[in-house]
């Protein structure tokens, strides 16, 4: 009788712990999601994988050209009429990878597991169109219209992206002049003293930026970073000794070093001007010793 008491409280608490798991799966995917996640998926798709983040995609040109999601449909097609079975794995791939569509909202990084089967299923659908026409002149036309309509969609996109990108960047997280203030700060910084990064970067682009020019190891930062889902985004709060927020740790501080922007403040007991160039500052905040 008393075995059968302890498998019983065994089973309850691990179906306890089961249902928290799925409770906080749940609550996870809402908050990566917002509103129809099948309208919002299947709008993102008919876009070209444009998400109108403008550090990802430039305004007006889909990231997977005009072309492609219509060649990969008709590749789709030739892949189930001849049955290959070595380019059957790609639509194998883009299958295995539907089900996202209808768990949370996509964009060009959540999405990038289908760039691979559907480019590969355009490029079959190419040949396979090349293949499926008979007449020759028909053929060569046709294939020649449709490399002639890739290449000037790309060569427009390269004008636009060397003529304008770097302008339109200018009011983006990636602002200008951040490395050389970083580099300053990281240069002058004490061993373990934090850094602020400022609040007038973008909140979820604040670690992108930082760890970029840090040239971060990717798996230093797994280790050492602090991470929260909040509003329905990641936020990176701190990595070792970089401060994307603020928090406690700043305020019992004998000194942080703060990096801001504009005419950002922090408020210190006393401050200390580290570095200045247009739009930066670089700044030792004190604290009183307690």
């Amino acid at each position: 009788m008393h075995i059968v008491q302890i498998h019983a409280a065994r089973s309850w608490q691990a179906s306890g712990l089961t249902q928290a798991a799925e409770k906080r799966d749940k609550k996870n995917l809402e908050q990566v999601s917002s509103g129809d996640v099948l309208v919002n998926n299947l709008r993102f798709v008919a876009q070209g994988f444009n998400d109108d983040i403008l550090w990802k995609s430039m305004p007006w040109y889909a990231p997977l050209g005009v072309l492609t999601i219509p060649l990969a449909c008709i590749g789709v097609y030739f892949n189930l009429k001849e049955r290959r079975r070595r380019s059957l794995i790609f639509l194998l791939w883009l299958v295995a990878a539907l089900p996202i569509f209808f768990i949370y909202d996509l964009n060009s990084n959540r999405g990038n597991s289908l760039y691979l089967p559907i480019i590969a299923l355009a490029a079959i659908g190419l040949v396979g169109l090349y293949d499926a026409i008979q007449i020759r002149r028909t053929r060569i036309t046709i294939v020649s219209l449709l490399l002639a309509v890739a290449t000037i969609y790309s060569g427009v996109f390269g004008y636009d992206y060397l003529r304008h990108y770097n302008g339109l960047l200018l009011g983006t997280p990636y602002y200008v002049g951040f490395g050389q203030a970083l580099t300053h700060a990281t240069g002058v910084a004490t061993p373990g003293e934090p850094i602020y990064i400022s609040s007038q970067i973008n909140i979820l682009h604040r670690a992108d930026v930082t760890l970029f020019f840090l040239k971060a190891d990717a798996r230093d930062f797994q280790q050492h970073a602090q991470i929260k889902i909040v509003d329905g985004t990641y936020r990176v709060e701190s990595y070792r000794n970089f401060y994307f927020v603020y928090q406690p740790v700043l305020a019992t501080a004998p000194s942080y070093i703060a990096i801001l922007r504009g005419g950002e403040q922090v408020h210190c007991a006393s401050t200390q001007l580290l570095y200045r160039e247009t739009g930066w500052t670089v700044e030792r905040c004190f604290h009183p010793s307690s």
